[in-house]
């Protein structure tokens, strides 16, 4: 509670004004309108970068397409399509420690393909300057070009980690989950969401929580939120699951 009370005083009246207009990228209507004329804006006046180093990590689909192209086709269908990142951002933010913090917390969306999903963070209370992104391409500024599997940042970077559907696109998930770990901070917390289509047979990672997490199991603290699939779940057609967890490092 101290700690709460300390982090209020610290911030300006500025800053909570700021915080509360950021609220209105929660109507979808804004967030899409202003994303989009941001995207329109960056791609006529700056250089679209791309991911140029060595990519045996990421996948290749059956027709040859490798990951970046097939995530680079779907930009703009990401700005208009993204909601599904709140099924991580809302367990996140049933934490206290999280709504208590997350003006200041250091936050990383890995994969966002589109600045969508770093609005919806901007809606819920993270401050624009604490909100990174990572991806194989970048049209914006806010984007780092770079590989889950060997991200661009120092050891213990960051306070949180959102990882929205991007281990199916990689040959190394061991590699990838360990690489989370490395860039997160002590008792930082990590949001994973994963699935695959139920008609898809050849999966490479488990759809199942406790086998994803098992190449990091020593580094898990405490798991918060978990949401697995039951074998009738899938039946129906459902195949998402998220997990919330705390890292401890050796």
């Amino acid at each position: 509670e101290a700690k709460f009370m300390s982090n209020q005083i610290h911030i300006s009246f500025l800053d909570r004004l700021i915080l509360k207009a950021q609220q209105i990228f929660h109507i979808k209507f804004i967030r899409v309108i202003f994303c989009l004329m941001r995207y329109w804006l960056f791609t006529l006046t700056k250089k679209v970068q791309k991911f140029k180093g060595d990519d045996d990590n990421l996948i290749r689909f059956d027709n040859g397409e490798n990951t970046l192209e097939y995530n680079f086709k779907k930009i703009k269908h990401s700005i208009f399509v993204h909601d599904r990142v709140l099924n991580l951002i809302r367990p996140l933010l049933s934490l206290e420690k999280v709504i208590r913090d997350k003006p200041f917390n250091k936050i990383l969306s890995i994969g966002p393909r589109s600045e969508s999903e770093l609005f919806l963070l901007l809606a819920h209370g993270f401050r624009w300057k604490n909100i990174f992104a990572l991806d194989l391409f970048s049209y914006t500024s806010k984007f780092d070009v770079g590989d889950m599997h060997e991200m661009p940042y120092k050891t213990n970077s960051f306070d949180i980690i959102i990882s929205g559907w991007c281990l199916g696109y990689s040959d190394n998930f061991k590699l990838a989950l360990q690489e989370k770990v490395r860039v997160i901070k002590d008792s930082g917390i990590i949001v994973i969401g994963h699935g695959y289509k139920p008609e898809k047979k050849n999966q490479r990672i488990p759809n199942q929580i406790e086998k994803i997490l098992l190449p990091i199991k020593s580094n898990i603290n405490q798991v918060f939120f978990k949401h697995d699939i039951s074998d009738e779940m899938a039946k129906d057609g459902l195949r998402s699951v998220v997990v919330v967890f705390s890292v401890k490092k050796k």
